[in-house]
C-alpha cells in the first residue's frame, strides 16, 4: 500500500490551486490594461479661434458616429471624447477664461462647437 491516499492527493495539489488563479487574474489584469494603452488613444486635429466674445472649436473625429460623442465642459476646460470600435478620441482645451456652450454641430467628421465668453464682473 505505497499509494498515497485522495486526501493526500487533494492535500498536495491544494498550494497549486491559489497560484494558478493569481496567474490567471494577472493575465486578465494585463489584457484589460492594454486594451486601454497609449497607442489607442488619439488626440483629434483641432483648430481654436478666438472671435472677440465667443471661441469656436474644430475637432476632426473622422469613422465616429454623433452618439458616440461627449462634450464636458468646465469652467474654462473643454474635453472632447468619442470612440468607435477600438479607437478612442480624447483632446483637452484649456481656455483663458469661462465658458458656455452656445451652439454644436457635427458634420461630415467634423464637430464645431461655439463657447460664449462670459464675462466675469
Amino acid at each position: 500500500m505505497d499509494h498515497p491516499s485522495f486526501k493526500e492527493k487533494t492535500k498536495e495539489k491544494k498550494p497549486e490551486a491559489p497560484d494558478a488563479r493569481q496567474k490567471v487574474l494577472r493575465f486578465m489584469q494585463k489584457d484589460t490594461s492594454e486594451d486601454v494603452s497609449a497607442e489607442k488613444i488619439i488626440e483629434p486635429t483641432s483648430t481654436l479661434y478666438d472671435g472677440g466674445d465667443y471661441f469656436r472649436i474644430n475637432a476632426e473625429l473622422p469613422g465616429i458616429a454623433e452618439e458616440r460623442i461627449r462634450i464636458d465642459l468646465e469652467k474654462s476646460t473643454v474635453a472632447i471624447y468619442a470612440s468607435h470600435d477600438d479607437v478612442m478620441y480624447r483632446k483637452m482645451i484649456y481656455l483663458p477664461c469661462e465658458v458656455r456652450l452656445s451652439r454644436k454641430r457635427f458634420s461630415n467628421g467634423t464637430l464645431e462647437l461655439i463657447l460664449e465668453k462670459r464675462i466675469s464682473g
